[in-house]
């Protein structure tokens, strides 16, 4: 790498691009030829820019041909200039006088683009910028603005200090490199724009030694370096972090997203993985479409259809010649369409939708019934088919499943090239490439198609097809009885409980089960408690005397009895054990009231069969030991032979949080009457909705208050009297709080800690955090 190389703009382009490019051009390596593409775009650039400066000459401007460097002050347009300056180079297409907006009297020259394409891309504009860069280095003078050319003719206007910020960074590489060469080149990262890339075949065969991962197509330079800090640097070694997700009972649908890991597996192992097995009806007709087109121009010239029937294969290409044959294509195409109206039409990707979209508005042209009939093909495949591929373009699946191309090259890209040298010669070999091209296409998505139908149908029983979640188990046609007679050993021992329990009165515990309660819900089964009629204690409580409802009333004494059962648990240091207590009294009758009433000590247990303790170690098995209801009713029932339902360990906590209700609002007095508060909140997920639990403490006492969202508002009610400090985090919800306020130093610690770890060599935020 010589030291002298001056940077050009596309030296600085081509690192936008790709650094491992720019690197070796610097470096001085040739590469393949120039892509077709390419070659045509430099000549289209060529023929606009004589158009361009004709255009000036015809306005009256005098353009001075520049001969070499150091020409600025020579007219009113310079073309072709050079100018160089501190190992920068830039070959401008024209240099045009312009006055500055804010001041009407200094003159700058404005540097001029000519591109070969309709577009601007972010390429074009990083090559302006670095012109721009290099004009104001040496007129030592700001260049704000420049313009861009397009191959129409039209000028667009590109404020360049906007990009000043990408461009600087890029600059000091490529000088550093320059200077002091790196003894490895960048890595390889494949990307989009190395179909056109001179570079192509020696990186792709590098990658390929390497099993880079970018291989995959949708590993972006991001993630690569999340998985390279991870230890993980082939596509290989990604494969083996793929998990398979626990399956939730409460899903509704499978995600969509991608998973690069299962890419990655499916490439390992030549198999075909389904997170959700694709379901395609098939209907007596089906139609296939396939356009092809200009993008940067904004036109369509083809239309390829295939008509599929049980009967017959038909097969239809609709050429345009020019732009203004687009129109007859389009009609053609909706008249074929409409012979079929029940058929589906399928397409791959976004493009044949936005394409009729476009020529609606362009043409005036109604495709509404056409669009409810389409059918995106990649909507079957993405996130929830993996095919052993490296992407999931049609070309990849196609070859995959069995398609073939007439040209080993055949691709978009190659086809615009074909088209725009069809227009240029009218070869009419040029046109059958495409018309070739364009119905391979086609018959590629007819066998895609196929291919799905038949892996959603025999999924289960195809080698090379298995699930992602829950991975097929290979056995023998023997041992697959031996499992199949396993399995229903082990169903049966995993049913119900009680139902397999066995004991003295299995069928008239079956028969009582069986029956329902009157107006449940279909389906539900019902339980009827047999209360205990032998107690260990017996507790004879006083009658009541005065009526409850009538103050001063005497009750007179009645011969009825009152009797109720309670099961709890009694504690003692070496454990606790089931109590069960029954509680006897007479009742008493009011003459006002006319009705029995019973026993205070009787009465304070209406309602309930398990008493305080017993309804206090099942809510502590929930709160503090976190189980969950359907365990805690399950360890109820083995150790303690008592079913609970899990609306019954609800309606414990209920009555406990009542029970404890004036215990909070002591300890939130207590919490008040400090000196300072500590505050902080937290994000839960409850039944997969967002909830916030706030903690409110004085080192001593605490108290949780749960929301549904964030905000503050009820922070600041309870706080509305407090004097002391308050000690929160920092967030912005505590500020309107009126109280004393100090925010906490841990968070303030912890987040610096954080911010020095993101960012190890910021000399200055560490020598703040030292100070």
């Amino acid at each position: 790498m010589k030291s002298d190389t001056s940077l050009t703009p596309e030296l600085v382009a081509a690192y936008s691009l790709c650094p491992r490019k720019a690197f070796l051009l610097l470096r001085g390596d040739a590469g393949d030829p120039p892509h077709e593409y390419v070659k045509l775009l430099d000549a289209h650039a060529s023929k606009s820019l004589n158009n361009f400066l004709g255009g000036l000459r015809a306005a009256g401007f005098k353009v001075h041909q520049s001969e070499g460097q150091g020409v600025l002050g020579h007219g009113d347009v310079i073309a072709h200039a050079t100018l160089k300056t501190d190992g920068l180079e830039a070959k401008i297409d024209a240099l045009v006088r312009r006055q500055h907006e804010s001041s009407g009297s200094r003159e700058h020259y404005e540097p001029h683009l000519v591109v070969g394409t309709y577009t601007i891309s972010q390429e074009c504009k990083i090559r302006l910028a670095f012109i721009g860069y290099v004009l104001a280095e040496a007129s030592h003078s700001r260049v704000e603005a420049g313009v861009i050319v397009n191959v129409a003719g039209d000028a667009s206007r590109i404020q360049l200090t906007k990009l000043i910020p990408k461009l600087e960074p890029i600059i000091d590489t490529l000088k550093a490199w320059r200077v002091t060469p790196p003894v490895q080149p960048p890595l390889v990262i494949l990307n989009d724009h190395c179909p056109i890339c001179p570079f192509k075949k020696a990186c792709l065969d590098q990658a390929e030694k390497e099993d880079n991962l970018s291989l995959l197509d949708r590993m972006t330079p991001k993630v690569m370096h999340k998985y390279h800090k991870k230890g993980i640097f082939t596509v290989n070694q990604l494969s083996y972090l793929f998990k398979p997700r626990r399956q939730r009972k409460k899903r509704a649908h499978v995600p969509s997203g991608f998973n690069l890991e299962l890419q990655a597996l499916a490439l390992r192992t030549a198999k075909v993985y389904l997170h959700q097995p694709p379901v395609i009806p098939i209907h007596p007709v089906e139609l296939f479409l396939d356009l092809e087109g200009v993008p940067d121009h904004g036109t369509h010239y083809l239309i390829g259809l295939i008509v599929s029937s049980q009967e017959k294969i038909e097969c239809h290409s609709l050429w345009a010649d020019s732009p203004e044959d687009e129109r007859n294509i389009f009609t053609s195409l909706l008249r074929i369409v409409e012979e079929y109206p029940d058929a589906p039409i399928y397409h791959y990707g976004s493009y044949e939708p936005k394409a009729l979209e476009h020529i609606a508005k362009k043409h005036g042209l109604d495709f509404g019934s056409m669009k409810k009939r389409l059918v995106n093909v990649n909507s079957f495949i993405f996130g929830k088919v993996y095919f052993p591929t490296r992407s999931n373009t049609l070309k990849d699946l196609g070859r995959f499943v069995g398609a073939t191309w007439s040209f080993s090259d055949a691709s978009g890209l190659q086809s615009v090239v074909w088209r725009l040298q069809w227009e240029a010669s009218q070869d009419d070999a040029l046109k059958e490439h495409i018309l070739a091209y364009n119905l391979e296409d086609c018959q590629a998505l007819r066998l895609l198609v196929t291919e799905l139908r038949n892996i959603g149908q025999v999924a289960a029983t195809r080698s090379d097809v298995d699930f992602a979640d829950t991975p097929k188990k290979n056995t023998t046609t023997s041992g697959q009885h031996l499992h199949d007679a396993l399995e229903g050993i082990l169903r049966s021992a995993h049913a119900e409980y009680k139902k397999n329990r066995i004991g003295v009165r299995q069928e008239k515990a079956e028969e009582e089960n069986s029956r329902r309660r009157p107006g449940a819900i279909k389906g539900h089964q019902m339980f009827q408690r047999i209360v205990p009629t032998k107690a260990g204690k017996i507790i004879r409580v006083r009658r009541p005397i005065k009526c409850p409802r009538h103050t001063g009333q005497l009750l007179d004494p009645s011969d009825k009895l009152a009797e109720h059962i309670v099961i709890d648990l009694s504690f003692t240091k070496n454990g606790c054990r089931k109590t069960i207590t029954k509680y006897v009294g007479a009742s008493a009758y009011c003459p006002r009231c006319r009705r029995n009433y019973l026993p205070p000590g009787i009465r304070q247990f209406t309602g309930r069969l398990f008493g305080h303790c017993f309804r206090a170690w099942t809510v502590y098995q929930r709160i503090t030991l976190r189980l969950p209801y359907r365990v805690i009713s399950q360890v109820i029932e083995d150790i303690f032979c008592e079913h609970i339902s899990e609306g019954s360990i609800v309606n414990f906590m209920t009555d406990l949080a009542e029970y404890y209700a004036l215990t909070e609002k002591t300890l939130l007095k207590r919490i008040l009457a400090s000196p300072f508060i500590h505050v902080d909140e937290t994000k839960i997920s409850v039944q997969g909705a967002d909830h916030y639990v706030w903690v409110f403490t004085d080192g001593i006492h605490v108290v949780f208050r749960l929301t549904e969202t964030r905000e503050a508002a009820f922070v600041q009610d309870i706080l509305k009297a407090y004097s002391g400090v308050l000690i929160s985090d920092f967030y912005s919800g505590y500020d309107a709080c009126s109280c004393r306020q100090q925010k906490c130093l841990v968070h303030l610690i912890r987040d610096l800690n954080d911010d020095l770890w993101k960012n190890p060599y910021d000399s200055a935020l560490e020598g703040f955090v030292s100070a």
